[in-house]
């Protein structure tokens, strides 16, 4: 994996544990809330629009790459094959 590429991964993980309410460490809160990722609420804190919209971005991301290597021998086959 390359730096982004692991740096998203982090991303993504942090972002699916708050996702399904994990409540992280006081010092990672005072991070996220820095990153944009968490806000101040009544009862709490949340995830920001930026966080919610980071993380579907990822998992399409995700997604994406998966279909492409699923895909990927099935295409090349195709590529190989001429028409009559």
């Amino acid at each position: 994996m390359h730096g982004s590429q692991e740096i998203e991964r982090e991303y993504e993980v942090i972002l699916e544990a708050l996702d399904k309410g994990v409540v992280p460490s006081d010092a990672a809160i005072e991070a996220l809330l820095e990153m944009g990722f968490l806000e101040e609420a009544p009862d709490g804190y949340r995830m920001t629009l930026f966080a919610r919209l980071k993380l579907d971005t990822l998992r399409i991301k995700r997604e994406r790459e998966t279909m492409e290597q699923v895909l990927a021998p099935d295409v090349s086959a195709l590529s190989k094959r001429t028409l009559p």
